[in-house]
């Protein structure tokens, strides 16, 4: 399976970055320059407002700090410290020209302030369990809505900030009825949207949790490359003819070795080689492994990609069977099968089936130790041409003529340092 395949699946499941962004901009960042320009608008009017440039540079920083959250999965106190990008940016930007004058205004300390409450809490609903995690939830969308009276209760009392944040103000800006009115419905406005997002919270988080699951046994059956395109293009599980390189591989001398082994010590030693097995295959692309007891098959789209895994395979593989004292065989044939969903009505998995399967088992059961057998009709298909051994004989089932196979002899490198092994030439 590539890696960029999968982080695209796992794209689609929990959301792109620009959806990630975008969701940080609106629930977040952005708040608090919109709530801005309301209470701007409502007092100096349109025009004023769109030629004052601090606006402008407000909302940059708004956007710098939606995409600094977004870009990547920020987790833990990383929240918090990227949820005062913002202020940090317009703070920065504005004291050269406002000198410490700056800190006298009432709204550039709401600002920081909501920063801090908003990564605070943030942060706390990844250290704490699912139970606190809604409670941080609730009480971030309360700290949203107070934004807004906040906001025009400074506009309201004064433009000292030092009077502003004052109890005396406060408890007399708070006599009037219409600003009782307001400070209760934004906070039940809040505390009412906060209870519907953490239950919409903990579907996703149920959902996400769902498709993770999902999403690994399906690798185990279907690999995410097959996932990706299905999701795109159902009729790829569909059945149909294609030509593909069949890769067998199993253990020599496997069944007397594990009579005289204790269950365990047979356990413990399949589970490696089935690890192994898995990693190579992937990392050179080819369909999610069946293990069959100690044989595993596998399929390419490419043959040159199959001789490629079958040598990362004899090596990889050997140095784990050595302490058994075990070695592997494997078979390579390439040809058509029908490839596709297939099983009953409540098990199905993507498989191929047919001749070229059936064959490169039998050339997989036919190599010797630490040997790797190729089919003659192989051969032309390949666009670099391995070093090949002497030809031989192997009869198929079902076929009325034996085959002609070879075998791969050994990459040998010759650069000096030994750090890579050339490709072979055709002898």
């Amino acid at each position: 399976m590539s890696r960029q395949r999968a982080l695209g699946l796992i794209e689609q499941i929990e959301g792109g970055r620009w959806m990630r962004v975008g969701r940080a901009f609106v629930t977040n960042s952005a708040l608090f320059p919109f709530f801005d320009a309301i209470r701007s608008i409502s007092s100096e009017g349109v025009v004023s407002y769109l030629l004052e440039p601090s606006h402008y540079l407000l909302f940059a920083a708004a956007f710098v700090q939606a995409y600094s959250l977004g870009c990547r999965r920020r987790h833990g106190w990383q929240r918090l410290a990227f949820n005062l990008v913002g202020p940090l940016i317009y703070t920065l930007s504005e004291l050269p020209l406002e000198g410490w004058a700056f800190f006298a205004l009432p709204y550039h300390w709401v600002y920081w302030g909501f920063g801090l409450l908003m990564g605070l809490t943030e942060a706390l609903q990844d250290f704490d369990g699912v139970r606190w995690r809604q409670f941080f939830i609730v009480l971030q969308s309360l700290i949203r809505a107070m934004l807004f009276s906040t906001i025009y209760y400074v506009a309201e009392v004064t433009p000292q900030v030092w009077v502003a944040f004052s109890w005396t103000t406060l408890g007399y800006y708070l006599r009037a009825s219409d600003h009782q009115f307001i400070f209760v419905a934004s906070g039940l406005l809040g505390l009412l949207l906060g209870v519907a997002e953490a239950q919409t919270d903990r579907y996703a988080h149920f959902l996400q949790r769902a498709a993770r699951q999902l999403k690994q046994y399906a690798d185990w059956g279907f690999g995410a490359d097959l996932i990706e395109q299905a999701l795109q293009d159902p009729s790829v599980m569909a059945l149909q003819r294609v030509r593909r390189t069949i890769l067998f591989m199993d253990i020599r001398n496997f069944t007397a070795w594990s009579e005289r082994e204790s269950p365990a010590t047979v356990a413990r030693m399949l589970e490696e080689y089935y690890d192994v097995a898995e990693e190579v295959i992937a990392r050179f692309g080819g369909s999610p492994p069946a293990f069959i007891g100690d044989g595993v098959l596998t399929r390419f789209a490419h043959p040159d990609d199959a001789v490629a895994a079958a040598y990362s395979l004899r090596e990889a593989v050997s140095e784990r069977l050595q302490a058994w004292g075990l070695a592997v065989g494997i078979g390579i044939h390439m040809g058509e099968v029908i490839e596709g969903l297939m099983g009953g009505r409540h098990t199905r998995r993507f498989d191929a089936i047919g001749d070229a399967v059936n064959t490169a088992s039998r050339l997989g059961s036919a190599a010797g130790p630490g040997e790797i057998l190729i089919s003659g009709e192989t051969l032309p298909y390949l666009g670099e041409k391995p070093s090949l051994g002497e030809s031989r004989l192997v009869r198929a089932k079902g076929k009325k003529r034996p085959l002609v196979v070879y075998a791969l002899r050994p990459v040998v490198s010759s650069l000096p340092t030994g750090e890579a092994a050339l490709q072979p030439a055709m002898e």
